[in-house]
């Protein structure tokens, strides 16, 4: 379909510069309590314009629940909920609110009919005449590349394009906020990543705000702008997506983002944009901190200090470890590769994790010390084996520490 446009359509993406700074949906105090268990504590949550906002945790943390509350789906026990800076106060307040929203689960929810009913269905509800309902529904049909499968009943879809008809029905609707619940659990790899690429590029084409649950850290960082990590019905850390992921805050936050390695260490010394650290009981130095200055740390604590504390947790991600095989030793491939930060050690384990390798190594300092990396397979000349000698880099600006 060409030459429709409709009001979103036009939109940009929230800036921050001459734009509306009032979250979209805020909340203070929120509480849900069922039977006698509390299931969610928020003291504050917002939103912004244009903003898409990642919610993950283990299972059982909350995600789905708080999702439901910011969506006027489930009441909660006690708080305050925003719309546009307006509180919600009655059940009228919020069937008014919910028609500005739309909403994807992790399973389509079609309704009996062709792939055109079930997109124009919202529309119909919503008091739109037929010749719009149909403007708009051809529009995002072909927006998400389904337009061949307008008059196909839903029950002959795959589950991709079923996903693709969930989220035509959501986006027709042309909502102020756009909730996903885990919307691509269920599609093989392939169709998930075209599905996600494409949902990436409508969001920020319209400058659709939206709220996803997910699971998949993978995806996260390609489509969202903010992080929330929730445990045991908390949000235990928030903030932008790269500085969430690599400076957790605390030790339950790392381990459920997969940081892999965290070591128990001690600040032995410190200077100007640099701090020693020991582990294993002093047989391993390691070096943290970068040539500007700036150190490693849940504050990015600045100006060549290094945390007033001796007792740390060291934490650093498996991907950002550089892996050198002896093979490639004596290529020269690791020329560039400083010698400060580097162990020797032995491959214990190997595991193919997609296109990389995830590998278990101990070092030469003993058996009570260990090395998660996660390598690109493009990386080795041959696929690396256990019990192969490797050298292990570990990049200082990489570190990141975790003060009790």
């Amino acid at each position: 379909m060409t030459g429709h446009q409709t009001g979103r359509l036009d939109a940009k993406p929230h800036t921050g510069e001459g734009q509306p700074t009032a979250p979209v949906i805020s909340a203070r105090e929120l509480s849900v309590v069922r039977g006698k268990k509390q299931i969610l504590r928020i003291p504050e949550v917002s939103v912004a314009p244009g903003e898409i906002l990642a919610v993950t945790g283990p299972n059982g943390a909350g995600k789905s629940t708080l999702l439901k509350a910011l969506g006027f789906l489930e009441p909660v026990s006690a708080g305050e909920l925003f719309f546009k800076g307006r509180q919600v106060k009655t059940a009228r307040d919020a069937l008014a609110v919910r028609r500005g929203m739309a909403m994807v689960f992790q399973e389509p929810l079609l309704l009996s009919g062709t792939v055109l009913y079930n997109v124009t269905i919202g529309l119909k509800l919503r008091g739109l005449q037929k010749e719009k309902r149909l403007q708009l529904a051809e529009y995002w049909l072909e927006k998400l590349k389904i337009a061949q499968l307008a008059d196909r009943n839903q029950i002959t879809l795959s589950g991709g394009e079923a996903q693709r008809v969930s989220l035509a029905r959501a986006l027709a609707l042309e909502p102020d906020v756009l909730f996903m619940d885990e919307p691509f659990n269920y599609l093989d790899l392939p169709t998930r990543a075209a599905l996600v690429s494409e949902l990436k590029e409508i969001l920020v084409e319209t400058g659709t705000t939206a709220v996803m649950v997910t699971h998949d850290l993978n995806e996260i960082p390609f489509l969202a702008d903010r992080l929330i990590v929730m445990i045991e019905g908390e949000i235990a850390q928030a903030g932008a997506v790269d500085r969430v992921l690599s400076h957790p805050e605390n030790i339950s936050v790392a381990e459920f983002l997969g940081v892999g390695n965290i070591w128990p260490g001690r600040i032995s010394r410190h200077e100007a944009g640099r701090c020693e650290i020991t582990l294993a009981d002093g047989r391993i130095l390691l070096e943290a901190g970068t040539t500007r200055g700036d150190i490693a740390g849940p504050d990015r604590i600045t100006a060549g200090r290094c945390p007033a504390v001796t007792e740390a947790a060291v934490c650093i991600r498996p991907e950002y470890l550089r892996v050198i095989t002896e093979a490639e030793n004596t290529t020269g491939m690791d020329k560039h590769v400083s010698a400060a930060n580097r162990l020797k050690g032995k491959i214990v384990e190997v595991y193919p994790y997609g296109y990389s390798y995830r590998l278990r190594i101990e070092p030469d300092t003993g058996r009570d010390f260990r090395i998660i990396a996660l390598v690109p397979a493009a990386q080795f000349l041959k696929p690396p084996k256990p019990g192969e000698t490797v050298s292990v880099y570990i990049p200082p600006e990489k570190i990141h520490i975790i003060q009790d």
